[in-house]
């Protein structure tokens, strides 16, 4: 039902999803490298930890 709503919604091709899920299949390790390398820059990351460290199986008493 969601594909039908968002190709109606946002004109999204027919085959839209299908060909995302090919394009994303294909990717390969050394390409996904690539592109990190590409696109990240470690001096740009930021680092978010989100949880409930009391209940951590490694919190600290």
């Amino acid at each position: 039902m969601d594909y039908y709503i968002n190709q109606k919604v946002a004109f999204t091709p027919d085959k839209y999803f299908e060909q995302q899920v090919d394009a994303i299949n294909s990717l390969t390790p050394q390409r996904l490298a690539e592109v990190a390398r590409e696109h990240l820059s470690v001096d740009k990351l930021t680092i978010a930890v989100a949880g409930d460290c009391v209940n951590s199986a490694n919190a600290r008493s």
